[in-house]
């Protein structure tokens, strides 16, 4: 969990990138697939999924059933690591076919949540259950702004400038890339020898 730009879904990313050739997959909840049942994973089901399905709640029950199969084999018994970036925008499908997939350790699961986000009750379940625990992405301190200014502009910044970046972009990873990103375009932060 975190604020939008502290670097949730790149943190994600960077477990997705060291899985070390093991199965992995993402997963990106928005509101324009909320309706749609599986809408979010449709992207890592296969196509005829749902072919000679109607529309059913037996046919939903085994769409359900179809889903969770292809999500829970893999090969060599290695489980999937799922990233779910802003699973709060998840459907309810979606939402319900994590929990057994996650209770039964058949899938890792990684989900990022805006702060100030409503936390699905399917979450809320994992979470009680001991199946997922919460990690906040804190803003960055006024050190740390120092800190990764320094190794990123190859050489230290000014304590006055630090300051200033770190006050006006809140310790937030992202609105401070940008913030140093046009800075160095319109020539106001520069590399002084």
């Amino acid at each position: 969990t975190g604020a939008a730009g502290v670097g949730k879904t790149r943190l994600g990313e960077e477990l997705l990138a060291a899985a070390n050739g093991r199965p992995t997959a993402r997963a990106v909840g928005h509101p324009a697939t909320r309706q749609i049942p599986l809408g979010a994973l449709a992207p890592l089901l296969p196509a005829d999924l749902s072919r000679e399905l109607g529309t059913g709640e037996d046919d939903r029950s085994a769409l359900f059933h179809r889903a969770r199969r292809h999500l829970a084999e893999r090969p060599e018994g290695h489980r999937l690591l799922l990233l779910v970036d802003d699973v709060d925008h998840l459907d309810a499908t979606s939402l319900a076919l994590l929990l057994p997939l996650t209770m039964e350790r058949q899938v890792f699961l990684v989900a990022t949540l805006r702060t100030g986000s409503t936390l699905p009750s399917v979450v809320a379940s994992l979470l009680k259950e001991g199946h997922l625990s919460i990690e906040t992405e804190p803003v960055l301190s006024v050190d740390e702004v120092g800190t990764l200014l320094h190794r990123v502009l190859d050489g230290p910044v000014d304590t006055d400038a630090v300051d200033r970046l770190a006050e006006v972009s809140g310790g937030n990873l992202q609105v401070l890339r940008e913030i140093v990103l046009r800075s160095q375009e319109q020539g106001t932060l520069v590399l002084e020898q």
